[in-house]
């Protein structure tokens, strides 16, 4: 018998083989093609880029049927934010100053649920069977982790334990049906990650690897740049432009604001014009980053064969 040596009571259940010749179910999105119900997405960011702002405008926007940076609503969702990296009051006034930028009459949804940070571990089984009666009791669409190393009780640098605790995340959304974004912190840049928000993301290789969509934000002054680093539903020809994110505050209220980036070939023309040939590809990225620009060296080597190529 195929599984006779696992000395199973049952042999594991195989899928019909009718199920390999149905059509593939489309992707279902919250905001398309950065948040997606059917993903385990991380949102990658040094401390002071925005990811805080970000998503507790996400969660509010989608728990609302509002757009979220500019991005239509797909319908009302509720979502539950288990915040475990904050403080409760400075939670509390980003939520008031986000509700207000959409409206000063209406309170926070009851869609919308926040958990105070209260020592949650998903890898703690009473804590995981909370989490799921909670978002189940609150007909999630989207949970919301803020931030992984607050959230388990593992090494970060270990694979085999982050393979556990991103396999519970995994779990936690079969059991649940919501889609999960999880904050994560970037380790500090190096000659060999820089502008590479995938290897820069801090622990194991398998936190990345586990994840459907990787999302990174960097600030820039007195603004940040989000970019999709990955994305398993689309081709990366079809992945969309960065977006620049502001803060704009007006008196008690806060709106997060995003414009679409300038390309990279956009940035390189302005900066070398007829010299493209003769700089370096770190000197090109240098000069981008002096004027808030981020791109990875790989992309702007790209960019620069394609101008050269249009040149000649």
């Amino acid at each position: 018998m195929l599984f006779e040596h696992l000395h199973l009571e049952t042999p594991i259940p195989l899928l019909p083989l009718t199920d390999f010749t149905q059509p593939i179910p489309p992707t279902r999105w919250l905001y398309e093609p950065w948040i997606g119900r059917d993903a385990l997405t991380l949102l990658l960011g040094e401390g002071g880029s925005s990811k805080t702002w970000i998503s507790l405008s996400l969660g509010l926007a989608a728990a609302s049927h509002l757009p979220w940076l500019g991005l239509p609503a797909s319908e009302l969702h509720a979502v539950l934010y288990i915040d475990e990296d904050g403080q409760t009051a400075e939670t509390v006034r980003r939520v008031q100053r986000l509700r207000n930028a959409y409206s000063t009459d209406n309170p926070v949804p009851e869609s919308f649920g926040h958990v105070a940070p209260c020592g949650l571990h998903i890898d703690n089984p009473r804590h995981y069977s909370a989490i799921v009666e909670t978002a189940l009791s609150l007909k999630a669409s989207l949970i919301v982790f803020d931030a992984l190393i607050r959230l388990h009780t593992k090494e970060e640098q270990d694979n085999t334990g982050m393979a556990e605790i991103m396999g519970l995340f995994r779990g936690l959304m079969r059991d649940t049906g919501a889609g999960v974004v999880i904050l994560h912190h970037l380790s500090k840049p190096n000659e060999q990650n820089w502008g590479n928000f995938l290897l820069r993301a801090r622990g194991a290789s398998e936190i990345i690897n586990a994840s459907d969509i990787a999302l990174g934000v960097s600030a820039h002054g007195g603004h940040s740049i989000l970019e999709v680093c990955r994305n398993r539903f689309i081709h990366e020809s079809a992945w969309p432009d960065k977006l620049k994110i502001t803060l704009e505050d007006s008196g008690d209220s806060t709106i997060v604001r995003a414009n679409a980036e300038t390309k990279v070939e956009d940035a390189i023309a302005a900066i070398i014009k007829h010299h493209l040939e003769s700089l370096t590809v770190r000197a090109t990225t240098d000069q981008l980053s002096s004027l808030g620009y981020k791109f990875s060296h790989a992309t702007i080597q790209r960019a620069k064969k394609g101008m050269i190529q249009e040149i000649t």
